[in-house]
This record gives structure tokens, C-alpha cells and sequence, in this order.
């Protein structure tokens, strides 16, 4: 797998910018398609606040309602239990009022209310330790989220207070509901008495009879106290023993105020047994599921209590008839007694006794009453609303609707990128210089860059003022004359020390510049490979055997006949023909631009002369050989531009007459299967390779702003020097003449 540098990953991302860019936003339409297709509806989420707290009284130690475990759990999953949700759903008007649980139980289109209501539901911790209970309600409609937050906390608030107070509450009601009704039979019993005394005359009773009728009253009320227990017993199994879910509804009955109060011992041990076995089953459904086998065991065993509680009150409503039988037995032979009491006596003393009887029930129950009024300042509130609800403005949908386009878009900057580095990864190209040094098996003279064309432009407009924009472009395609202190002017004469030192260990003289395809600059590197060998102090001879599209002609202002096609045709000699300085003075670039910087008088141009129907003739004859070898013995260097090696066949055919040739390729021109091709076709023709040259490598806009301030810089000192030149001839004057007077 290939490793990439920062340099290489800066370069792969400029020159797959635009499949980045193609990509990138193809993808970000496509998600963002998606996105805005699939846009979830608008959910609006209330939350509102409750504060937890576990208080501990006495009563709850004695009675053994004490429950361990964590509260806050507890209460985050009570807070979406069915007895809660149910009661929201009614006050919301979402299941009628007047449904019974078991009725709503046994409706799949209610239960499918409560079951939403469930999902719409999420009770947190505030955080770890804090008893602030987070309760988040969620709704497509603001006002509906906001008011079944409301409902929900109000709900389990109730509930939770129930709960936790049902033995005072139960209690409560118990002696309320005795003292109505002792109040109602007092009142009775003294307007009987009253009706009675207006009714006949006092008629009084021997302490005897007074004995007989009070042990009469006392036996009847024993008979009467014992059926109410028998009652309240009968109550309790009827519930019990018709009850859906035994151990939730007949929880009453194991209260203070149940009929285990009257129990005995032993119903107190089962009582405090059951209350054990549902702390433990409550800790159980923490982890388990109502069916685990643990949470089935105790569950039954908690109906195995309450089958017990059953037959020990079997056995207590047993004893109470028994004791029934043995006081109905006294109380007929009181009875007995009583019939020979006088009628309207034995009316009397009865009524009378009977309103002490119930004045002193009644005193009893008030004093329980007041008993019980004391026990509702022990009522505990565990749970409080700390904060209500409010109104929401925003969904929550929305946020993450937004998240998923951020999503999306970075998602379309990874997927533009990954094709980038595909279509870098699939491109055949070579992008490196050390790869296409590699592929041709030569080292690489220089690269040249490319500059800017508007750029470069500005640049010698800069430095040549007035040119016509044909004359701007000629000046810039010569940088090595024109803008001989520019950086592509030195990449240039880089390449001389290299040649030089080549060419003295092969012994070449003549030097063909080839390229694979046409439009890779040869005609330009070949021209200012001249100059620069020109400004080094040799004498080069530079020929245009492009015969298909001569340019150096137009390139350096001159005429483009006689050239090297007549001087093959044998109609003009080669010492005629071939242009010098003076010729170019003599063209269409000034005078005072060619001199300057020197080195164009070593330089000698022979340009293609009149168009030929076919080169390769002419390339191939004895004169052109001739021609080469005189020009090798005449000057220093001859240098040769030719057509594409690939594309025509006179090329190959002048790569044979020369001492070697010189490579080019424009950089990401082409690709590797082209170069391979390029560099067999020379292996065939046995050509002796100089080096390779890389044509319009990068350059980028502060390397041109560079040029500019190379440029700013040396004029600055060039009038830097003047002036010191001129102070220091103006001292020397002055000091001369102080000598001599």
C-alpha cells in the first residue's frame, strides 16, 4: 500500500480537486436527499423535575413497611407502571373516566394507549446521588407534551403518597366510617328512650331486676360486638377469596388498620413475612423480568401467606361463633329471668341501657378519632414537584434533523476525498519526479516549471513595457534572454553545468531534444537551452527540424526561409542560411532588447526553411548527415528541435545521426504505458539518452510575486550602488583637487 507524505496528499487533493469537488457534492445531494426525505416528524419533550426523598418513621419500623433498595430506580421505573399510566390516560382524556382497570386491561386499543404512553416516557437521575428525578414526556404536540408531564408527575405523586401511607389512610376511613355509624345508632337509641319516657309513666326496677336486665344488655352487646368481628372477618375472606391478584387486592387487610390487628401473634409474623417477601421481590424485578423463576417463587410464596392468613381467619370466625353459642346460652336463661319484670320497667331499663351502651362506644371511637386525627400529622410525603414543566418551543427532532446534515456534509467531504485518492490510486500517470526518472532509467537534468500564462505576462510587461501582447508572449516563451533573473530562467541554466559535464565524458556534441507527443515544449526548451549554453560561453548552433510545425522562427522574430530544408535541398549553403545576432537586430524584437543580457552573439539559429512534402527523405539523406557533421566540427554545440518521436518518422530517423538525445515530458501529461512505449522506442533505435527534462512542473502565484520582488530588489540596488559610485568619484575629485592646490 502506498504511503503518502503531507506534500503528497496536499498535491493528490490540487489535482483531484475538481473529482473532489464532483463527488463531494454529488454525495451531499444525495444525503441530503435522504435527509430531507426521510425528516422525522416534529417531537416536542417536556420535562419537569421531582424531588425523592425516603423518610423512615417508627410506624414503619414496628409495622415492618421499612423497604431497602435504591429509591431513585425504584421510582424511574414505577413512574411508567400501568397503575400510574393509567390514571394519566383517563385524566387526559385519552380512556374514559369510568373504566375499571380490569376493563382497560382487557382492551387491546386502550393497553396500545398506556403502551405509548410508556415509550413517550424517560425518568432519569439527575445525576449520580441525587435524589432529582428527570421525567421527560414526549409529544407531536407542545401543549400535550407539557400537560401529560403535568399529569404524569401529579399521578405518581398520588400514588407514591398512597403507598406510602395506605395503613393511615385505611385506618383513617375505618374509625371515620365506625364513628358515623356509633354516632348514628346513639342518636337513635336516645330518641327511642325520649319517645318512651313521653309515652307511659316512670315505673321503677329493683336492684334484682336491675341485675337481671344489666347482665341481659351486657350478654346482647357481647352478641353484637362478637358478629361485627364475625362480619369484618367474613369481609376480609370474600375479598380475599375473589381477588384477581390476592396479594395487591386484599393489601389492606395487612394493615394496622386491617383485620390482622385483631389477629394474634400469628398473623403478625405473616404480615411482617409478606412484607419481607415483597422487598425482595421488588429488588428481584430490578434485574429480572416478572416470569424469572426467582420472582415466580416468591410470588408464590407470598399466596402461600395469604392461603394462611385465610384459614387462621377460618379458625378465628370459628372461635367467635363458638363464643356466639356460649353467650346466646346465658343470655336465654337471663332472658328467662326477665318475664317476670313488669313489660314497661324492663322497656325502660333496656332503652336506658342501651344509650349508656352506645354513649360509651361513641366516647370510644372519639377518642380513637382524636387518636387517629394525631396520626395524620404522620402522614409522609416522599415526593414533590421541584420544578413544572414548561411549554416547548422546539423540537427535539430538530437537533437531530441538523445533526444529520452536519453529518451528511462531512460525510460528502470524506467520500469527495476517498474518490479523489480512487481516481489518484486508478490514475496510471506518474505524479512523482523519482517515478518518471525510474520509468526511463536516466537521471533528471531539471524540471521546469510552469508559470502562469497572465501571470508570466504581467511579469515581462513589467520589465518590457509597451510590448504588444504577440511580443509579450514571444519574450515569455524565452525566459532564459528575456527574464534572465527569473527562476525558470536559472532552471535553464541549471541544466548547462549538467550538459557540459555529460558531454565531456560522452563526447557530444550534437544533442536532439525528443519528446513522446507534440505539445510538450520541446521548440521552447530547445531554444533556451541554446541561450543559456550561449550565455555559458559556447558557441551553439540551434536547428528547427520540425518539419511538420517549425516554429523558432516566429519564436525568435526572424524570417523562415533560407533553412535547413534548402540547405538539404542543396539550394542554399548552411553558412548563408544560418541567422546571427545581426539577423535578429535585424527582425521584429528591438535591438536594445537582444543585447542585453549578452551571450545571443555565441548563438547561431538555421530555422526550418521552405515546407517540405516529406521530411523523412531529407532527414534520411547524405546531405543532413553531412550537414550535422559540419556543424559538429564548426561549433561547441548543436542543438536540434525535432517533432514527436511517437508521432512521425523522421525523428527516429535523425536520432540515429546525432551524439544523443535529450528527453522531455510534460509533467501529468502522460501516462506510464506512453513513457514505457517512449522509452522502448529509443531502446530500439539504440539512442544515447543525456538526460530527461521535466517540462511545466507547478509554480505557484507567490513563487511569480517572488519574481517581482527579486526584481524590485535588484533595481533598488543597482540605484544603490549608482549613488555610492557617484558619492565616491565625487570625493575622489574633490580630494585631488585639494592636492594639488
Amino acid at each position: 500500500m502506498a504511503e503518502y507524505t503531507i506534500n503528497d496528499v496536499r498535491g493528490i487533493t490540487h489535482r483531484r480537486k475538481r473529482t473532489i469537488k464532483i463527488s463531494g457534492l454529488l454525495s451531499a445531494l444525495l444525503m441530503l436527499s435522504l435527509v430531507f426525505y426521510a425528516k422525522p416528524e416534529p417531537v416536542y419533550e417536556a420535562e419537569v423535575s421531582l424531588k425523592i426523598e425516603k423518610v423512615t418513621t417508627v410506624g414503619d419500623i414496628l409495622l415492618g413497611t421499612v423497604r431497602s433498595g435504591d429509591h431513585i430506580a425504584t421510582a424511574s421505573v414505577m413512574i411508567s407502571s400501568f397503575p400510574v399510566l393509567r390514571v394519566v390516560a383517563q385524566k387526559a382524556g385519552l380512556v374514559p373516566a369510568d373504566l375499571q382497570p380490569d376493563e382497560i386491561l382487557r382492551s387491546s386499543e386502550y393497553m396500545a394507549i398506556i403502551k405509548d404512553l410508556e415509550k413517550a416516557i424517560t425518568a432519569t437521575a439527575d445525576r449520580a446521588g441525587s435524589n432529582i428525578l428527570i421525567v421527560k414526556m414526549q409529544h407531536n404536540k407542545p401543549a400535550m407534551a407539557k400537560k401529560l408531564a403535568e399529569l404524569v408527575a401529579a399521578s405518581y405523586r398520588e400514588a407514591a403518597y398512597y403507598e406510602r401511607n395506605q395503613s393511615v389512610i385505611s385506618e383513617i376511613k375505618i374509625v371515620e366510617d365506625q364513628a358515623a355509624k356509633s354516632r348514628d345508632q346513639l342518636t337513635a337509641s336516645r330518641e327511642k328512650l325520649n319517645e318512651f319516657r313521653k309515652s307511659l309513666e316512670l315505673t321503677t326496677v329493683t336492684d334484682e331486676q336491675h341485675v337481671i336486665l344489666a347482665r341481659y344488655v351486657e350478654r346482647k352487646n357481647i352478641i353484637d360486638n362478637l358478629g361485627f368481628k364475625i362480619a369484618r372477618i367474613n369481609d376480609s375472606l370474600t375479598t380475599m377469596r375473589q381477588a384477581v391478584n390476592p396479594e395487591e387486592d386484599t393489601r389492606w387487610v395487612f394493615t394496622a388498620g386491617g383485620t390482622n390487628t385483631d389477629s394474634g401473634s400469628i398473623q403478625g409474623s405473616l404480615n411482617a413475612a409478606l412484607n419481607d417477601l415483597r422487598i425482595k421481590e421488588k429488588g428481584l424485578l430490578h434485574h429480572y423480568t416478572p416470569n424469572h423463576p426467582e420472582v415466580l417463587a416468591i410470588r408464590e410464596a407470598k399466596n402461600a401467606i395469604i392461603n394462611q392468613f385465610i384459614v387462621d381467619l377460618e379458625a378465628e370466625k370459628k372461635r367467635y361463633a363458638d363464643e356466639i353459642k356460649a353467650v346466646e346460652k346465658d343470655l336465654l336463661e337471663t332472658y328467662a329471668k326477665l318475664k317476670g319484670i313488669p313489660d314497661a320497667a324492663k322497656t325502660y331499663d333496656l332503652l336506658s341501657r342501651e344509650v349508656e351502651a352506645n354513649e360509651t362506644l361513641y366516647n370510644k371511637i372519639l377518642m380513637k378519632q382524636q387518636e387517629v386525627e394525631v396520626r395524620k400529622a404522620e402522614l409522609v410525603e416522599d415526593v414533590t414537584i421541584a420544578r413544572y414543566p414548561v411549554l416547548p418551543q422546539v423540537p427535539i427532532t430538530r437537533i437531530a434533523f441538523i445533526g444529520n446534515l452536519v453529518v451528511s456534509l462531512i460525510l460528502s467531504v470524506i467520500i469527495g476525498f476517498i474518490a479523489g485518492f480512487i481516481h489518484e490510486a486508478l490514475d496510471t500517470v506518474p505524479r512523482k519526479l523519482d517515478v518518471l526518472a525510474e520509468t526511463f532509467g536516466v537521471p533528471i537534468m531539471t524540471a521546469l516549471t510552469m508559470w502562469n500564462r497572465s501571470e508570466g505576462l504581467e511579469l515581462v510587461r513589467d520589465r518590457y513595457p509597451g510590448l504588444h501582447v504577440d511580443d509579450a508572449l514571444r519574450y515569455l516563451s524565452l525566459p532564459a534572454h528575456f527574464l534572465a533573473d527569473s527562476s525558470l530562467a536559472e532552471e535553464y541554466r541549471a541544466m548547462v553545468p549538467n550538459l557540459l559535464l555529460t558531454a565531456r565524458e560522452n563526447d557530444i556534441r550534437t544533442l536532439a531534444v525528443m519528446s513522446a507527443t507534440k505539445g510538450e515544449g520541446v521548440t521552447t526548451c530547445a531554444a533556451n537551452l541554446a541561450i543559456a549554453l550561449a550565455q555559458a560561453g559556447r558557441s551553439v548552433a540551434l536547428l528547427d527540424a520540425d518539419f511538420q510545425a517549425p516554429k523558432l522562427h516566429s519564436m525568435f522574430g526572424i524570417d523562415r526561409q533560407p533553412g535547413l530544408s534548402d540547405v538539404i535541398m542543396g539550394s542554399e549553403d548552411w553558412d548563408i542560411s544560418i541567422r546571427r545576432i545581426t539577423d535578429l537586430m535585424l527582425g521584429e524584437i528591438p535591438a536594445r532588447h537582444l543585447l542585453a543580457p549578452s551571450g545571443l552573439d555565441n548563438l547561431y539559429i538555421l530555422t526550418g526553411g521552405s515546407k517540405v512534402e516529406n521530411p523523412a527523405n531529407f532527414i534520411n539523406s547524405q546531405r543532413m548527415k553531412d550537414l550535422i557533421s559540419s556543424l559538429r566540427d564548426f561549433f561547441d554545440f548543436v542543438i536540434i528541435d525535432t517533432s514527436a518521436i511517437l508521432e512521425t518518422s523522421e525523428t527516429s530517423i535523425l536520432a540515429e545521426k546525432v551524439d544523443a538525445a535529450l528527453l522531455l515530458t510534460e509533467y501529468e501529461k502522460l501516462d506510464r504505458g506512453t513513457l514505457v512505449r517512449f522509452r522502448s522506442h529509443l531502446e530500439s533505435l539504440r539512442v544515447k539518452v543525456a538526460g530527461l527534462v521535466i517540462n511545466k512542473h507547478k509554480i505557484t502565484t507567490h513563487q511569480i510575486e517572488q519574481e517581482k520582488l527579486h526584481k524590485d530588489t535588484l533595481i533598488r540596488f543597482k540605484y544603490y550602488l549608482e549613488n555610492l559610485r557617484g558619492k565616491l568619484v565625487g570625493l575622489t575629485a574633490n580630494k585631488r583637487k585639494k592636492n594639488l592646490s
